[in-house]
């Protein structure tokens, strides 16, 4: 497996998760919950704490656009500020993180899974590089988008964060014929993960020190208390993570990607034709169980 990323606070839960249970071979970063040297330190950090040596992390060294922002609900370092640490410094190889993902790809082949749960900038620039090596992929799980959801006021007011940060990226890859199974936001909004499925091993209780404010700062939106018993945290990336690990846990239907605009940015969603079948695209229609999730977890912390 390789893990494409912008290692906040959800993504560091999905990341701990593949390095246990996934194979998990190279990472990549990008900027989008934080800069991508953020990302990489923060990726390191994860995969370090799971006890795995030796995965090489790449970030995306080049200057992202004037109009990105980080996202503060992950905190000033991406991680909801429990770690504090300083972003890796910027490397002097000639070297990319679409070439990482290329020369993954083309080692792996049909073997090969590639989870997405950062802006696309990356993977769709390594489609450029080699689209033939991209295509040999057994499978490629993208956490973004709003699925094959009816628009709503909820959907239109979260968005979708990581199509916002590199729409063209995103047009790309929805226009590609990768094996793409889109994990929208219209899914993974049903998950939500208390204290307990962290469980009590030292890896899970970092994590979960690292989940609680991004916790508190979505309670009012997904509607949960902020502390206490009634605390949670949305899975996203962890639910993305899932589909790829175990796909028999999840239902699925083939659609065409099309991008959208809502109040000035940039949604992607499914849309269902008569030549559905010709897709090799797919959408995530209903979550899996929280217990699924929950087993994966704990399956992945059991120490």
């Amino acid at each position: 497996m390789h893990v494409d990323t912008d290692c906040g606070v959800d993504d560091a839960l999905a990341l701990a998760v593949a390095a246990r249970l996934g194979n998990l071979r190279s990472v990549t970063t990008t900027w989008g919950n934080c800069t991508a040297l953020q990302a990489a330190a923060n990726a390191d950090y994860i995969i370090r704490q799971t006890g795995a040596t030796s995965i090489p992390i790449v970030p995306n060294n080049a200057v992202p656009p004037s109009s990105w922002t980080p996202s503060d609900v992950h905190g000033r370092d991406g991680l909801g500020d429990a770690v504090g640490l300083a972003p890796m410094p910027a490397s002097t190889m000639d070297y990319s993180a679409a070439q990482s993902i290329v020369e993954f790809a083309r080692a792996a082949g049909r073997a090969g899974r590639l989870l997405a749960i950062a802006p696309l900038t990356n993977v769709a620039a390594a489609y450029r590089l080699d689209p033939e090596a991209m295509l040999s992929l057994e499978q490629v799980v993208i956490m973004g988008g709003q699925g094959l959801a009816t628009r709503s006021a909820w959907l239109d007011e979260s968005g979708d964060t990581n199509t916002r940060h590199d729409p063209a990226a995103t047009a790309e890859i929805a226009a590609s014929a990768l094996p793409v199974t889109w994990v929208g936001i219209d899914v993974t909004r049903h998950v939500l993960l208390n204290s307990r499925s962290f469980g009590n091993s030292s890896l899970g209780l970092n994590l979960l020190s690292i989940s609680e404010g991004y916790g508190r700062a979505r309670a009012s939106s997904y509607g949960y208390d902020e502390v206490g018993p009634g605390w949670r945290v949305p899975a996203h990336d962890t639910v993305a993570a899932t589909v790829l690990l175990a796909p028999q846990s999840v239902a699925s239907a083939s659609a065409h990607p099309i991008i959208d605009s809502v109040a000035g940015s940039e949604v992607l969603r499914g849309r269902r034709t008569s030549s559905d079948l010709e897709s090799a695209q797919r959408f995530v229609i209903a979550p899996p169980r929280l217990p699924t999730v929950d087993d994966l977890i704990r399956k992945a912390f059991d120490e």
